[in-house]
């Protein structure tokens, strides 16, 4: 009976130490002072190496003394639950097990009235929010701690990036993609702009993080001027032009070199409606989400606004919690 009862407590400290030692450790955390938190995560915002060896040599040490007290000598077999409770660790946290996947969460209600300003903050960048408004925010702006602004847009640019690579709109809702998976330990700071008495709730989600070792990318979001004449654009992810007109023209230069010239305002809604599904006037983007072209030229006959988004990396050591 006691070989089965020691296999059975092997078993489950191993579980206990390999599945929520991560649990322990931010309980932990949470009891130290805020300036040593900061140095117990690495620069994914888990707990870093060190600390975890700490909090797994101190579980197996608790374990040994359960083991001491109902076993006697067997106790030496708690030895294994550190092992084996260690490589489970390992298993769930380094190799993708873990998931920082979340379902879509209110951020806050915003106060009715045209022109009124609401805030929100968090400490971590989603990586998207929504929102459903009869008549379209004047403005969303998000702006991270250290890496400074991300996304700033008014009316016309939620109009396009708000349903860029939607599939299925609900009705009068926005989806605006922030990054490639969760920018964890930053602080954000959301800044929203109604348009009407309307009091829309804004939500966010994210079901993706960036690769172990890996920093998730910004996709960020910034107005643009367009002159009169020939506008160059190179290293974006999409290019939206709200104000297009009949007259004015797009040359795109794909990476392999194709070029197409002349193309007009209609010919990128048909593209578009390859990536998406809400293409009505005055839906006029550039989709390079794939990376396939090169450059474009947009020659202007009056000057306009543009809205570009790109990929773009966090600045080096600037996280809340020394994320690099």
């Amino acid at each position: 009976m006691i070989p089965i009862l020691i296999n059975a407590f092997r078993l489950a400290g191993s579980a206990a130490i390999g599945y929520f030692a991560n649990d322990v450790a931010s309980g932990v955390q949470k009891l130290l002072p805020a300036s040593t938190q900061q140095k117990t995560v690495d620069s994914s915002g888990r707990p870093a190496w060190w600390f975890m060896a700490i909090i797994l040599l101190l579980l197996g040490g608790v374990f040994f003394i359960i083991f001491k007290m109902i076993f006697g000598k067997k106790a030496k077999t708690a030895f294994s639950i550190i092992l084996v409770g260690g490589v489970c660790y390992a298993i769930d946290c380094y190799m993708g097990i873990d998931s920082s996947a979340m379902l879509a969460t209110a951020l806050v209600t915003l106060t009715t009235g045209a022109g009124v300003l609401t805030s929100a903050n968090l400490s971590f960048l989603p990586e998207r929010i929504e929102y459903v408004a009869a008549t379209q925010l004047t403005g969303v702006k998000v702006t991270v701690q250290g890496d400074g602004v991300v996304f700033d847009s008014d009316a016309n640019g939620l109009t396009h990036i708000g349903v860029n690579r939607v599939i299925g709109q609900l009705t009068n809702s926005y989806v605006l993609t922030l990054a490639d998976g969760v920018f964890k330990n930053k602080n954000v700071l959301f800044e929203f702009t109604n348009s009407a008495a309307q009091t829309p709730i804004v939500y966010y989600d994210s079901d993706s993080s960036a690769p172990i070792g890996q920093l998730p990318l910004f996709l960020q979001m910034m107005k643009v001027p367009l002159l009169v004449g020939g506008n160059d654009f190179t290293d974006f992810a999409t290019l939206s032009l709200p104000s297009l007109a009949a007259g004015d023209s797009i040359t795109v230069l794909y990476q392999d070199g194709t070029v197409q010239a002349n193309m007009n305002r209609q010919d990128l809604q048909y593209r578009l409606g390859y990536t998406q599904n809400i293409v009505n006037t005055p839906i006029y983007q550039i989709d390079n989400y794939n990376k396939m072209i090169k450059s474009v030229t947009v020659n202007c006959l009056a000057a306009q606004t543009g809205y570009m988004q790109r990929w773009a990396p966090s600045l080096k050591g600037t996280a809340v919690k020394g994320q690099e």
